[in-house]
C-alpha cells in the first residue's frame, strides 16, 4: 500500500536533513517574507511565523534568499561565513514551518517553478510535508490511478484535468480511487465497489452547495449508505455553471492532494461541504448508523444517537497509509513546542514555598521529616514538573499528558483545621509553590481541586482537545491517589454541592477562564487514620524517569504476564466514576514479526475477541511510523448506555477512569520491565472495524502500546 513508501520517503528525508552536503533547500512557491515589529515574518501555507530576533534579521533574509534550489546548505554556509550546523538547523526550522522544501538534488536550470501544478504542490506541500519535495510529489502523482464514475460535463472535465496532472484512469485496479458523481444509483454503485475493497468517494453538486464524502473503504470507514445518510444537504439537483466550475476546482485539488500526498486532505477522516453563495466551508463526519446491515456492529438501532456519541465517533485518526508525516513532525513545530511551557505563574499573588521532595523510592521516610510534605508531593506528582527537562530542553510533567502539555491544573482549598492558613491556593508548577488567590470560609477538610483546561490543547489537537484533557485529568488524579495511598494520606471524593461549586468557581477565578472543575478530593492527613498501601508504595518506586519511552527489545511480552497487570488496574478504577463499570479493554498480541495478531481477548472477563482479518496490515497502522512492540491494548466503553444512565458527565468521568487505568497499568508494567506508551487517545478506523466497534454501540477511548523494555 502507500504507507511503507511514505515511511521510506520520510527516512530518506530525515537522513537528508541531517546531511548538509545533500540538503538543497528551496523556498516553496507562494512563500513571502517581510520585516515587521523588528522580526522577520514568513507567511507559508501553515500560517505566519516569526523568525529570529531583531539582530538576526539580516541573517534570516540572507538565508531565505539563498534557498533557491541551486546550492547545498554547506555551500550556503561557506558563502555566508556561518557554521554549517547553524545553517542546517535554520533550514530545518524553515522546513518545519513549511517555508522550504528539501530537494533530492540541485534544481535543473530549465525547470519552470511557476507551472500551475508544480506551484500548487509546492505551496500546499508545506502544510504536511509527507514527501520531501515537489518533484517527489509529482512522481507519486504520476504513479497513482483513479476513475471517475458518472456522466455529463463535470465528469468529462474531471477526467481531463486529472489526466493532465498525470493521474492514470483505471476502473479495474483495486488500488485505484473511485470518485462517484451523485445520481439515483450512486449509493448502490458505491456500496458494490466498497464491498470489493475499493476506495470510494461520493460527490454531490446542487444549487445550494457541493458535498464531498469522506474517503470510504470497507476496512476503515462506514459504508456508503451511512455516509450518504449523514451527508450535508446540497439542495436541488439543478446546478449552475458556477457551482460546476467550483466543484471541479475543489475536487481536483483534493484528489491531487490525496494522490500525491502533498497536502492535508479531508477525505480520510471527514467530508467537505461548501456553500455556492458564500463559499462557507465546513467539515462533516460520517458514522455507522446503529443497526446498519452493511457496517454496524450494533444489534438494534437507536431512536436518536446523542450528539456527544457522534462527536466521539468522529474523532478517530486515519490509518498510517493516509497520515502524512506532519502528524509526526507536529511535535517539532515551534508553536506546538511552546505550548509545553505555557502555564499559570500567579506572579501577582503571595507565594508560599512547599517542601522540595519528589516522588520515588523511599518516599515515606523523606516525607516524615516535613508535616506539610504529603500534599506537596501529591501536587508535584499530579500537576507538577519533573526536575529533568525533556529531549527539547522543555519542562517535563510527572503525570502523562497530551504532548507534554499541562492541561490539568491543581488548586487547594485550605480549611480552618488544616496545616496552613485558610484560603484558596493555586499550585505554581514552575516554582513548586502555592499562590494564595483569596480568603475563604471553609470548615471542612482541605480540598484538592483538579481542573481541566482544554484550551491549551486546542491549538494542537483541535476537536480532540476536550477528550484528551479529561484523559490527562484521569492520569493526574491517579497520580495523586497513588502517591497519597503510598503515604497513608486519604484522598476521597468530596461531596460537591451547588453552593460549594459556586464558591470554587468564584474563589479560584474560574468563571470565564475556560477551565472545568474535573475532580474535587477531600484530603485527610490525620495520623493513624490511613495506613500506607504497599501496592501504591511499589508503584511510586517506578515514577522517576518512567516517561522516557524508547525502542522495544526484539523479544515478545508473554500474554500471561501483561494481562494480569491490566486486570489488576481495572480493579483500581472499579469505583472511581459512574462510567467505570461500563469500561472494558481488548488486548491484542502480535507475533514475532509484528505483522500478525495472534491473540485477542476482552478484559477483565477474559473472553476471546474474534477478529475479522487478523492478518490485515491496516490493523497495525494504529500510530504512524511507530514500532508496535508486543501488542496494543484498547479501552472501549458502551457510550449509549453511559449517556442513558449518567448523561454527559458520565462520559467525562469514564474518560478519567480510562486515563487513571492506563496510568496504574503503566506503573505496574514498569515494575515488570515492560515499556508502555499511550497512543494519543485515538485508534485507527481499521482497528475499530476489525474489533466490531462502529463508534456508537461501543466506542474506543484510548489505546496503549506495550513491549519488552530494552536491557
Amino acid at each position: 500500500m502507500w504507507e511503507p513508501m511514505m515511511r521510506q520517503n520520510m527516512n530518506v528525508l530525515r537522513s537528508r536533513r541531517r546531511d548538509p552536503e545533500a540538503q538543497v533547500p528551496q523556498v516553496r512557491s507562494g512563500v513571502t517574507w517581510e520585516l515587521a515589529h523588528g522580526r522577520m515574518q514568513v507567511r507559508t501555507s501553515r500560517g505566519q511565523h516569526s523568525l529570529g530576533t531583531e539582530a538576526m534579521v539580516p541573517v534570516v533574509r540572507m538565508l531565505l534568499e539563498a534557498a533557491d534550489g541551486s546550492t547545498t546548505a554547506t555551500q550556503v554556509a561557506e558563502a555566508t561565513g556561518l557554521r554549517p550546523t547553524v545553517v542546517t538547523q535554520f533550514y530545518d526550522r524553515l522546513w518545519t514551518a513549511g517555508a522550504v522544501e528539501l530537494l533530492p538534488g540541485r534544481r535543473p536550470a530549465d525547470q519552470q517553478s511557476d507551472e500551475p501544478l508544480r506551484a500548487s504542490l509546492s505551496w500546499s506541500g508545506g502544510a504536511v510535508q509527507s514527501v520531501g519535495s515537489t518533484q517527489e510529489a509529482l512522481e507519486r502523482l504520476g504513479s497513482r490511478k483513479a476513475n471517475v464514475y458518472g456522466d455529463g460535463p463535470i465528469a468529462v472535465e474531471l477526467r481531463t484535468t486529472l489526466a493532465d496532472a498525470g493521474v492514470v484512469a483505471d476502473d479495474i485496479d483495486p488500488e485505484a480511487l473511485a470518485l462517484i458523481l451523485w445520481s439515483e444509483d450512486a449509493v448502490s454503485l458505491a456500496l458494490e465497489l466498497w464491498r470489493d475493497g475499493r476506495s470510494v468517494a461520493l460527490l454531490a453538486i446542487g444549487d445550494q452547495g457541493i458535498a464531498l464524502s469522506p474517503l470510504l473503504h470497507v476496512d476503515e470507514s462506514p459504508c456508503p449508505v451511512c455516509a450518504a445518510a449523514t451527508a450535508a444537504d446540497t439542495g436541488g439537483s439543478s446546478a449552475t455553471l458556477w457551482s460546476q466550475e467550483l466543484a471541479l476546482g475543489i475536487v481536483v485539488r483534493q484528489m491531487i492532494a490525496l494522490l500525491s500526498a502533498s497536502d492535508a486532505t479531508v477525505w480520510p477522516q471527514q467530508g467537505l461541504c461548501i456553500a455556492t453563495d458564500s463559499l462557507a466551508t465546513r467539515t462533516t463526519s460520517a458514522w455507522s448508523q446503529p443497526g446498519c446491515p452493511h457496517c454496524s456492529a450494533a444489534s438494534e438501532p437507536l431512536e436518536q444517537v446523542p450528539f456527544s456519541v457522534r462527536y466521539e465517533a468522529s474523532i478517530t485518526i486515519a490509518p498510517a497509509r493516509f497520515v502524512s508525516s506532519a502528524t509526526i513532525d507536529d511535535h517539532y513545530r515551534p508553536e506546538f513546542l511552546s505550548l509545553q511551557s505555557q502555564m499559570p505563574r500567579w506572579d501577582h499573588c503571595d507565594l508560599f514555598p512547599l517542601p522540595d521532595i519528589s516522588p520515588g523510592p523511599d518516599l515515606g521516610p523523606r516525607v516524615a521529616e516535613h508535616p506539610d510534605a504529603p500534599l506537596a508531593v501529591v501536587l508535584r506528582a499530579a500537576v507538577g514538573l519533573h526536575d529533568a527537562a525533556n529531549e527539547y530542553g522543555l519542562p517535563k510533567r510527572w503525570a502523562p499528558s497530551a504532548a507534554n502539555i499541562g492541561s490539568p491544573r491543581g488548586y487547594v482549598i485550605a480549611g480552618a483545621a488544616g496545616a496552613r492558613l485558610s484560603g484558596a491556593y493555586a499550585y505554581v508548577p514552575e516554582k513548586h509553590r502555592l499562590a494564595k488567590l483569596s480568603d475563604v470560609e471553609h470548615d471542612g477538610p482541605d480540598l484538592l481541586v483538579l481542573t481541566s483546561n482544554s484550551g491549551v490543547l486546542e491549538p494542537k489537537y483541535g476537536d480532540r482537545a476536550l477528550k484528551l484533557s479529561f484523559l490527562d485529568i484521569g492520569c493526574a488524579r491517579a497520580a495523586a491517589t497513588t502517591v497519597g495511598s503510598a503515604l497513608g494520606m486519604g484522598l476521597s471524593n468530596a461531596s460537591v454541592t451547588p453552593s460549594l461549586l459556586r464558591m470554587l468557581r468564584e474563589k479560584l477565578a474560574l468563571n470565564g477562564s475556560g477551565e472545568r472543575i474535573a475532580a474535587v478530593l477531600a484530603v485527610d492527613t490525620t495520623t493513624g487514620h490511613n495506613r500506607p498501601d504497599p501496592t501504591s508504595q511499589r508503584l511510586v518506586d517506578q515514577l522517576p524517569g518512567r516517561h522516557s519511552v524508547g525502542s522495544f527489545a526484539p523479544e515478545r511480552v508473554p500474554q500471561d504476564l501483561v494481562e494480569p497487570l491490566l486486570v489488576e488496574s481495572f480493579t483500581d478504577v472499579a469505583n472511581t466514576g459512574p462510567g467505570s463499570p461500563l469500561l472494558r479493554a481488548v488486548a491484542l498480541h502480535f507475533d514475532l514479526s509484528g505483522e500478525r495478531i495472534v491473540a485477542a481477548r476482552w478484559l477483565p472477563d477474559g473472553e476471546p475477541c474474534p477478529l475479522r482479518k487478523p492478518t490485515d496490515p491496516r490493523l497495525l497502522t494504529v500510530q504512524p511510523a511507530t514500532v508496535t512492540g508486543s501488542g496494543i491494548i484498547v479501552l472501549v466503553a458502551d457510550l449509549p448506555e453511559i449517556f442513558r444512565q449518567h448523561g454527559e458527565s458520565g462520559y467525562f468521568a469514564t474518560l478519567q477512569a480510562a486515563g487513571g487505568l492506563f496510568y496504574r497499568f503503566g506503573l505496574r508494567c514498569a515494575a515488570a520491565r515492560i515499556e508502555t506508551g499511550i497512543l494519543g487517545g485515538v485508534i485507527a478506523p481499521a482497528l475499530r472495524r476489525a474489533l466490531g466497534l462502529d463508534g456508537v454501540s461501543s466506542a474506543p477511548l484510548v489505546a496503549c502500546v506495550f513491549g519488552k523494555e530494552p536491557m
